[in-house]
């Protein structure tokens, strides 16, 4: 060993930032409700709740490092033939996601995807579509295969792929 040691990417502070963010907000959360204190959100808001602690940090992040932002629309490019093999795919998994539910409400007894679709049926269609799919879909692959990914595959491939999923 020479004594030189390779520099840290500027994105592990993001990456401590949103996991430190979400470990207060969930003692904060605790410690109000052990206190019978109980913090209702607009619908709209308490969907998007967990996207806004992602997003927080990284325009933070943004907007101190500066971190350089060119291909990554090649990484994002989905070819047209893709989109019916995706809508294909996704009603083929509905049998292993039904699946994955009855066996968490088997172990939990509680359910709340159905907790969750009543009060979601108020909200317009292009409110539940955004809040649901496009907006955590979004900011999830920007921040962590565009921003994480792409601060780690100057490291190697396969490095960048495990940091990024993490």
């Amino acid at each position: 060993m020479n004594g030189h040691r390779e520099k840290e990417p500027a994105v592990n502070r993001l990456f401590l930032a949103i996991t430190v963010l979400y470990l207060l907000i969930s003692i904060l959360l605790d410690v109000l409700a052990g206190r019978g204190v109980s913090v209702r959100l607009p619908l709209a808001l308490s969907l998007i709740s967990g996207e806004l602690v992602l997003l927080v940090p990284t325009l933070l992040y943004m907007a101190a490092a500066r971190p350089k932002l060119c291909g990554l629309s090649e990484r994002w490019r989905l070819p047209l033939a893709a989109v019916p093999l995706l809508i294909l795919m996704a009603y083929c998994i509905l049998p292993l996601i039904s699946l994955v539910n009855l066996l968490s409400m088997w172990v939990s007894g509680e359910n709340a995807a159905g907790a969750l679709l009543g009060p979601m049926q108020r909200l317009p269609l292009w409110a539940s579509l955004l809040c649901v799919s496009v907006l955590p879909g979004f900011l999830e692959e920007f921040i962590f295969r565009g921003l994480f990914y792409g601060a780690y595959r100057e490291r190697g491939v396969w490095k960048a792929i495990f940091v990024s999923a993490l």
